[in-house]
């Protein structure tokens, strides 16, 4: 596939994660993935993150990779790394990267800003002082 239909791939793939639209995350994902997104990924997120939204800020592609920076958004309604829902409105940045085959997504890995989200719950960690001796 070229660049820039990888690229329209990608754009229908976070349209369809924004809409809950899994006829197109079936049409976008590789059988397995679009399983594991439809009965995990977008459920817990939705539950979590109402009104959830990313925003496509730039994208990289180049053979079957595609990069995305985004900006995310939403409202903590769920549990997330044992807080609970705070019913905070937020908003986050990140990256996404996918790599396609065959015109599906086969793989997407994400890296978010959630020291800065987690701020954004009322939340202030401090880190164990203890000190181990290697």
């Amino acid at each position: 596939m070229s660049i820039e239909t990888n690229k329209s791939i990608t754009r229908r793939f976070v349209n369809a994660v924004n809409q809950q639209n899994l006829a197109e995350l079936d049409a976008t994902l590789a059988p397995e993935l679009a399983e594991e997104w439809k009965n995990g990924m977008l459920p817990w997120l939705y539950s979590t993150f109402a009104e959830h939204h990313l925003e496509i800020t730039e994208m990289l592609a180049e053979d079957d990779r595609v990069t995305v920076w985004g900006d995310t958004s939403g409202l903590h309604t769920g549990e997330v790394e044992g807080i609970p829902s705070t019913g905070r409105h937020w908003n986050n940045k990140g990256v996404v990267l996918l790599r396609l085959q065959a015109g599906k997504i086969t793989e997407v890995r994400m890296l978010f800003d959630n020291l800065n989200l987690i701020r954004q719950f009322g939340i202030t960690i401090i880190p164990d002082t203890k000190v181990v001796e290697a």
